[in-house]
């Protein structure tokens, strides 16, 4: 036994030989993206470099792509474009979502008659109760997004 400085690490044995983890792990597939980064365009050059070094931090070999798409989005830089000059884009998040046309189910009569009953208890709150107009509003807004019908 000894009892200098250092002795706590020489008498260990096979003490986490088997069973124990010693760090964490994951398995990835080859083509797999390991990490997204996203910036602006000028500051593009900096998050290249940062990417290039850090990959000698794993194993293997790994590519560094710039992406054509606009930011996570499914969307190349051209179509957001074009979609977010006619409004039909929704930022969503990091992602974004494109506005169909409005009213699209309006031909089936369930929705048709829906959207008319709304319209009545909109109506009739409003004339009804007009010092509490905007709790009123907000509780149609919010069920009328709950159930993805626009009203003009």
């Amino acid at each position: 036994m000894l009892s200098c400085a250092g002795a706590d690490r020489l008498q260990t044995g096979m003490r986490g030989a088997f069973g124990k983890p010693q760090g964490t792990c994951t398995r990835v597939s080859i083509g797999q993206v390991l990490l997204s980064v996203r910036c602006k365009d000028s500051n593009s050059h900096h998050a290249q470099e940062a990417l290039r070094r850090a990959k000698f931090k794993f194993p293997g070999r790994q590519k560094i792509i710039v992406s054509r798409k606009w930011g996570f989005t499914k969307f190349s830089r051209v179509e957001y474009m074009k979609y977010k000059a006619e409004n039909k884009i929704v930022p969503d998040g990091v992602n974004a979502k494109v506005i169909l046309k409005l009213h699209t189910c309006m031909h089936l009569p369930h929705v048709h008659a829906r959207r008319h009953n709304i319209l009545e208890w909109k109506k009739k709150t409003i004339n009804v109760n007009s010092a509490s107009t905007p709790n009123h509003l907000w509780v149609v807004a919010v069920f009328l997004s709950a159930n993805l019908i626009y009203l003009p």
